[in-house]
């Protein structure tokens, strides 16, 4: 939820400058630092385009569709983090979305739901090559995921309150929503 556009630049190149040396621990510092210069870049330009393709009939329908029944928000949220396997990609993008004010936290805080299940899909697909176990553990991850899930939405008018509490802007509200979601998980 913090605004890190500005350290893009800085990040990439400190990590171009690191892959030039030898010692492997530095060369590793510089991907890391490149990998997150790309994420931060990346988040940025989902900020940016969020208000553009919203002008979009198709992207206003599914708004709107998003707006009047959550389940579908809660499905898209699962679908899109399947595809991009990534829960923090999705919810950062729902964080562009509340942050140009395009829907309110409560589809936020649905899709966020809704991305927790979707990065199941990728220890499905790391179980794949392994044993009965590695499905089984797979498989238990995705059950209890659910079963969060399933217990939180009826609190879906609550989580936003108590996110507020906390922060003023939406997109923190968002972050801080995921965190209370993410410990109330080991209680369960």
């Amino acid at each position: 939820s913090f605004d890190l556009s500005s350290l893009v630049i800085p990040l990439i190149t400190l990590g171009v400058l690191c892959l030039l040396f030898k010692t492997i621990w530095i060369k590793s510092s510089g991907f890391i630092s490149i990998g997150f210069g790309f994420i931060f870049a990346a988040m940025y330009g989902f900020e940016k385009l969020a208000i553009p393709l919203t002008n979009t009939s198709w992207m206003n329908q599914l708004l709107q569709l998003l707006d009047q029944h959550i389940l579908y928000a809660f499905l898209v949220g699962v679908l899109i983090t399947a595809i991009v396997q990534s829960s923090t990609v999705v919810t950062g993008i729902a964080m562009s979305f509340l942050n140009a004010g395009i829907f309110p936290l409560e589809i936020g805080i649905v899709i966020m739901l809704g991305a927790n299940i979707g990065t199941c899909v990728t220890g499905l697909l790391a179980s794949s090559g392994g044993g009965e176990e590695a499905w089984l553990t797979a498989f238990a991850h995705v059950w209890l995921t659910v079963m969060v899930a399933v217990i939180c939405l009826p609190f879906i008018s609550q989580l936003p309150n108590a996110s507020s509490i906390l922060s003023t802007h939406p997109d923190p509200q968002l972050a801080h929503a995921s965190i209370i979601f993410h410990s109330g998980t080991p209680l369960l």
